[in-house]
C-alpha cells in the first residue's frame, strides 16, 4: 500500500506540477523499498535519459542490479549498461569490467563472451582474450563451435603473442574434437610449419610434421604427405634417420602416388 501511494504522489508531482525533481526523489524512495519497481525504474529512466545523464543512468541500473535477487534480471541490468559505457559514453574499460560481471553471473552467455573478445581485441589485452578464448573452449558446444574457438584461440597465440608451441598444442585439440581434421584447422597448421622462427626451430618444425602427417593419411592426401615428409627429411641430420625417411617417401610414392619414376629418383638420393 505504501509503495502503491509512492508511485501516486510521484506520478502526481509531475503531471500536475511539472516538478521533476520531487517526482524523481519518490521514484527513487519507491526503488529503495521496491527494487526493480517497474513503473518507477521505468520513469527515472525517462528523467535521466531526457536530460542526457548517462552516467547517472548506469548508476541507477548498477544499484537496481546490486538489490535484486533475481540473476536474470541482474544481468538484464548489467547489459544495459555495459551498452551505454561502450556506445553513448566511450567508458569501454569499465564495460569491460562489467561484461565480466555478466559471466560472473552466468558463465554461459555468449554476449559477453562475443562482447569481451571484441574489446580485447580493440585494446590488444591479449592474456585477457587467451583466458576467455580458454574458458569459452570448455563450455558445452557442439565440436564445430568449440573448434572455431580454438582455432581464434590459436591465431592469438601465434599471431599476437609469437607463441607458436601453445598455438600448435590449441590446434592438436582441436584436432582431436572431430573425425578427420577440419580444413580450416589444418590450414593453420600448415602456416606454423611455414612460419619459422624460435630458439627449438627444427624440434617444433618436427613437432608440426608429426601433427600433419597422420591427418594427410587420414584423408588420403598423398602430395601433401609427401611433402611434409621432404620437410622432415631436410630436418633430419642422423644418416640412418634420413634413408629410413627417404624408405617410407619412397613407398609411398611407389603404392599410392603410383609413381615409380619418382620412388625410384628417392631410392637414389
Amino acid at each position: 500500500m505504501r509503495t502503491e501511494l509512492l508511485v501516486l504522489l510521484a506520478a502526481s508531482q509531475f503531471d500536475e506540477r511539472q516538478d521533476e525533481e520531487q517526482a524523481e526523489s519518490a521514484y527513487r524512495q519507491i526503488l529503495e523499498e521496491t527494487p526493480h519497481h517497474s513503473a518507477a525504474l521505468t520513469a527515472l529512466v525517462e528523467f535521466l535519459s531526457r536530460r542526457q545523464d548517462w552516467n547517472g543512468l548506469v548508476a541507477l541500473y548498477l544499484e537496481q542490479a546490486d538489490a535484486v535477487s533475481e540473476a536474470e534480471i541482474e544481468r538484464e541490468l548489467l547489459q544495459k549498461s555495459c551498452a551505454l559505457l561502450e556506445d553513448v559514453i566511450g567508458d569501454e574499460q569499465r564495460a569491460i569490467e562489467l561484461w565480466q560481471r555478466v559471466l560472473d553471473t552466468d558463465e554461459s552467455a555468449r554476449d559477453a563472451y562475443k562482447a569481451l573478445e571484441r574489446l580485447y581485441r580493440k585494446h590488444e589485452q591479449w592474456g585477457e582474450l587467451v583466458v576467455l578464448l580458454l574458458n569459452l573452449a570448455e563450455l558445452p558446444a557442439d565440436a564445430e563451435y568449440r573448434v572455431s574457438v580454438l582455432i581464434a584461440l590459436a591465431e592469438v597465440q601465434h599471431k599476437a603473442l609469437a607463441d607458436r608451441p601453445a598455438a600448435l598444442d590449441t590446434l592438436q585439440r582441436a584436432v582431436s574434437l572431430v573425425d578427420g581434421a577440419d580444413d580450416s584447422v589444418v590450414t593453420h597448421i600448415e602456416e606454423l610449419l611455414r612460419d619459422e622462427g624460435g630458439d627449438d626451430e627444427t624440434g617444433f618444425r618436427l613437432q608440426v610434421v608429426e601433427t600433419l602427417k597422420p591427418i594427410y593419411e587420414s584423408q588420403e592426401k598423398w602430395d601433401d604427405w609427401t611433402d611434409t615428409v621432404e620437410v622432415e627429411f631436410r630436418l633430419a641430420e642422423d644418416v640412418a634417420d634420413r634413408i629410413e625417411i627417404l624408405g617410407r617417401l619412397a613407398s609411398i610414392q611407389e603404392e599410392k602416388q603410383l609413381d615409380t619414376q619418382g620412388a625410384l629418383a628417392t631410392w637414389s638420393r
